[in-house]
This record gives structure tokens, C-alpha cells and sequence, in this order.
């Protein structure tokens, strides 16, 4: 069995939105147009030639696995779990495709207490360039090229993988792309819209390191 620390290796994974209130009324309204145009690129329907098993829709699904939905549906669909860890209500899981072993993981967490509580997805995480957004972004596209599609990417921190200093950029519709020293996306993540993925980051990385 592969160690926790081995498989969070292998993923090798604050909102901040400024919006500048000190200009004429016309120049606000201008802005706002603009910013309605660029968080639009990933909204709306979804695009048709991807098919569904394949996309990547920020704040709500990898493929066929989506947030919130329950540990046991997720395990039907992709079987049971190469690998994992849980503790004190939060749980991650891995799956390794294969040859390749591009990973899948999901991150869990159980609200402790509540009726009927039950682990639930909370952030999904993808290494496969299998899986793409709607504006044709998927791992390995360049750092360069993901922030043309999400003009709103800012750096949410950082962590080292064994030589490698990885960066986390995330966008406040729920997505985050972890890039690696070269300008490359070795990883895309989602998570809930308007959630800081922070935390999970340091529970998943412990030398994960706050940017912004």
C-alpha cells in the first residue's frame, strides 16, 4: 500500500477579487462590464463537444465526480480506493489510473454531529489531461495559457514536491491549477465556489505555504 505522503506527492497541488471603487461612476460601470466578461468564459451551458465523463466545470465536477456528493457514490463509480488517510471527521482518497498512474483524488469531510452525517466531496483533483475545461484548459497547458482563460488567477500558495517548488493559482469560481516550476499544470482542482482551499492544502502538503 502507498503511504499517505508518498500519494500526496504524487498530486504535486484567498480568493482575493479587487474591484477598484475610486472611479467615476462611468468608468465603474465599465468595469463591471468587464468583469461580467471575463468570469463568463467558464459559465453558461456546457460545452457540447466534451462529453460529460470528460469535463471539468469549476465548483462543481471533474467528470462524473461531483462536490457534495456522498463518499459511497463516489466509490460506486470509481471503485474502491488505491490509497488514503482519515482522521477527526476528514478523509482523502486516491485512485491510480493505469499505466500512466495519473491520480484522482477526492477530499471528504463529514459535518460531525448533524443527523445522518455522512462524508461528503468537498474538493476533487485531477492529474489526467483526460479532463478539460470548458475553454480548453487541461494539465500540462502552460501557466501563460491558463491565465488567458481564467483572467482572474492569483497565486494562493506554494509547496515543494521532493526538487520541485510547486505554485497553486486558483480563480474564485472554484478552481485552482497546481504548476510547477517549469510554467506547466501537473494538477487542476475544484472546490466550492467562495471557499478558501487553503486548509485542505495544508492538511494534504504540511509545508504548504500561504501566498497573497
Amino acid at each position: 500500500m502507498i503511504s499517505f505522503k508518498q500519494t500526496a506527492a504524487c498530486l504535486g497541488f484567498a480568493m482575493i477579487l479587487a474591484i477598484s471603487c475610486s472611479q467615476p461612476a462611468k468608468h465603474e460601470r465599465a468595469g463591471q462590464d468587464s468583469l461580467t466578461a471575463t468570469t463568463s468564459i467558464e459559465s453558461g451551458p456546457a460545452d457540447d463537444s466534451i462529453p460529460p465523463s470528460r469535463s471539468i466545470i469549476p465548483g462543481d465536477r471533474i467528470g462524473l465526480t461531483r462536490l457534495n456528493d456522498r463518499a459511497d457514490s463516489i466509490v460506486n463509480n470509481l471503485g474502491k480506493p488505491d490509497s488514503g488517510d482519515a482522521a477527526m471527521g476528514k478523509s482523502v482518497s486516491y485512485w491510480f489510473s493505469k499505466p500512466r498512474k495519473e491520480v484522482t483524488m477526492v477530499y471528504f469531510t463529514t459535518n460531525m454531529g448533524a443527523p445522518n452525517a455522512v462524508p461528503r466531496a468537498k474538493q476533487v483533483s485531477v492529474t489526467s489531461s483526460f479532463f478539460t475545461t470548458k475553454s480548453k484548459v487541461s494539465t500540462g497547458a502552460s501557466l501563460d495559457f491558463i491565465k488567458k482563460k481564467f483572467p482572474l488567477l492569483k497565486i494562493l500558495g506554494e509547496y515543494s514536491d521532493k526538487a520541485r517548488k510547486i505554485s497553486v493559482y486558483n480563480d474564485p469560481s472554484g478552481i485552482a491549477f497546481n504548476v510547477d516550476d517549469s510554467g506547466r499544470c501537473i494538477a487542476i482542482t475544484i472546490y466550492e465556489a467562495g471557499k478558501d482551499p487553503s486548509q485542505t492544502y495544508l492538511s494534504i502538503h504540511p509545508g504548504w505555504k500561504k501566498q497573497g
